[in-house]
């Protein structure tokens, strides 16, 4: 019977090094060329196998077993005890290759992807940098961020706590996703998920509402009161009268647009909600340009203004948690 020769391609750049003194292998036979030192210093894992004395090299020629070229080959394997891929690889040694040896971006993770590294990384005992890098995803950030929030808790990440959590704020409680991820986290960390939400909501609803304008630069930022746009309104943004001297009321189509960016906040306190209903506010900023007076101010409240009030909005949703870090024992 003929022997079936296996064919093993090399790794691009900064796998590729000639000078390497170590190969991981994928399981479609990728070879990553690699340093044993920078191996060992990303995990004692590593540190030990190499501290292992390894068996003398043949004298017959041949090429031992597990090596290629006389450079030793070694594969990491996840938790099924299967091979890793070439992209669970690749993620995990770019995570703690030298920053001026990385060629290009990590690739947006897949759950499934993300699930292999975390596995693999715990398994091997490296250091965080894996992990962490792939809770920073920000492909998944947006999509899965309860399951990323988890493996921030899990490991008492304290950064990647803040950062997930924000991006949480997406939803609203009520829609919250029956995660896997949520296993990993105690009902104390969920229960402080949700508090902070409604926080969040009720702080940003009232910045939009106008009860606290420390954030406005000056009076150029906000649309002049004039007849016929501003009227006397018995309900609405008060607040936001205080600032304008109280007479008269802000402009009509003013006043109905933060009074809905407020009340979509309440329940999404994120600076994505803000955008996505000011794009939709037609009728109400319509009957802004029609006005010579506020026309002018209209692009300069969908773009300025808007994006002065997601920094606040974010400002403070980020304070928020940074606070809820320090002063409870959430990890």
């Amino acid at each position: 019977m003929a022997m079936i020769t296996q064919t093993f391609t090399d790794a691009p750049a900064p796998f590729d090094d000639p000078n390497a003194d170590i190969i991981v292998r994928s399981s479609e036979n990728v070879d990553f060329r690699t340093s044993k030192v920078l191996l060992a210093l990303a995990s004692p894992f590593f540190q030990e196998m190499f501290e292992v004395p390894q068996p003398a090299a043949a004298t017959d020629g041949e090429e031992p077993p597990d090596t290629r070229n006389g450079i030793p080959v070694i594969s990491m394997y996840d938790d099924r005890n299967r091979v890793c891929g070439k992209d669970v690889v690749e993620y995990i040694l770019n995570s703690f290759y030298p920053a001026h040896m990385q060629l290009k971006k990590q690739p947006a993770l897949s759950p499934k992807l993300f699930n292999s590294i975390v596995d693999v990384a715990t398994r091997y005992r490296l250091a965080p940098w894996a992990i962490r890098s792939a809770i920073r995803d920000p492909y998944l950030l947006q999509v899965r961020p309860f399951m990323l929030f988890a493996h921030a808790c899990y490991n008492n990440f304290a950064e990647e706590i803040v950062a997930t959590a924000e991006e949480t704020l997406r939803f609203r409680t009520e829609h919250f996703p029956l995660d896997d991820g949520l296993k990993l986290i105690s009902g104390y960390q969920y229960q402080m998920l949700m508090d902070c939400h409604r926080r969040c909501g009720k702080i940003s609803a009232g910045i939009a509402r106008g009860s606290d304008q420390g954030w406005i630069a000056s009076n150029a930022m906000l649309p002049q009161n004039h007849a016929p746009c501003c009227r006397d309104y018995r309900f609405g943004v008060y607040d936001w009268a205080s600032r304008l001297d109280g007479s008269p009321p802000p402009p009509s189509w003013w006043v109905e647009c933060m009074d809905k960016i407020a009340q979509e906040l309440q329940p999404r306190p994120h600076a994505s909600t803000i955008s996505i209903h000011v794009r939709g506010m037609h009728k109400s900023l319509a009957t802004a340009s029609a006005c010579t007076i506020c026309c002018p101010f209209v692009d300069h409240f969908k773009g300025n203004f808007v994006a002065v009030l997601q920094q606040k909005i974010e400002a403070i949703c980020h304070q928020l948690w940074r606070q809820i870090i320090k002063e409870t024992a959430f990890v």
